[in-house]
Parts: C-alpha cells; structure tokens; sequence
C-alpha cells in the first residue's frame, strides 16, 4: 500500500510487464486511489474534511528529481516566492534542472570539438577550460568521484 503524499512514478515498479504497470495504474485513477500528474507520474491523495489534497508540488518535483538522480532549483518567480522575496504565488513553477553529468558531457563534447578545430590535444584544452570556473572544477570533481564508484 502506497503512502499518503507519496508520488509513484510508472518506472517505479521495473520487476514488472510496463502493461500490466500501467493498466494498475489506470485502474487505481479510474477508482480514484491515484491521481494521474503526467505521463508516467501519479501522486497518491490524501483526504481531509474539505476534500481531496494532492501532494505539494515541491514534493513532486523532488520525487521528480531523486528519480532522475539530478538537483533542480526554484526559478524565476518560483525561487522569488520560495525565498520569501514575493508573496506571490506562481501559477506556474519552474525550476532549473541541473545534472553535473549532463554539462559534464557538454564539456566533453566542446573540449573534442576544439582540440579538431584547432589540433591540439583534449588534456590541454580541458585543463584550460576547468581551470578557468570554480563551479566547473567543482563539476569535473563530482564527475570524477561519480566514475571512480
């Protein structure tokens, strides 16, 4: 049985057919248990006395972000109202998905782009380039730890 405010993801349950997934799922919405959110995501309500409450949509997108193993930021009018800059409430979040292995492969792909360009070898070019950003030798370091385990 599947916690109250708890946000299962189709790809939550891989011992099993995905059509037979689905079809449960759809089953659980159909008897109201679950509530679709996207494709592939459903949030399990809870009930008060003034009726059926989804879970915050924080909690969906940090489910969103332990499955997909990467860290998203409030932004724009999101990050104003989360940090109490605004007392507006956004009637549309958005967050910034940031993945270290994602920008780590753009690097990558620059670094062999410019050492064809300019035929130098890809140790200098990506020495340059990390050296020249904190935040970039911070993501280099967190790739390199990644690969090591």
């Amino acid at each position: 049985m599947l916690p109250e405010d708890s946000v299962p993801f189709r790809t939550d349950f891989p011992e099993y057919h995905s059509e037979y997934v689905g079809g449960t799922l759809s089953e659980l919405v159909n008897e109201g248990v679950l509530v679709k959110q996207a494709q592939g995501i459903y949030a399990k309500s809870r009930r008060s006395r003034f009726g059926i409450v989804l879970p915050s949509v924080e909690k969906v997108v940090e489910a969103i972000a332990t499955r997909d193993n990467t860290e998203l930021l409030p932004s724009g009018m999101t990050a104003l109202n989360s940090l109490g800059l605004s007392t507006q409430v956004p009637t549309n979040y958005c967050f910034l998905a940031i993945s270290s292995e994602r920008i780590w492969q753009a690097i990558l792909e620059l670094v062999a782009a410019i050492t064809k360009v300019f035929s130098i070898s890809d140790e200098e070019v990506l020495d340059a380039v990390v050296n020249e950003s904190e935040e970039l030798a911070h993501i280099c370091e967190l790739y390199q730890c990644k690969m090591a385990s």
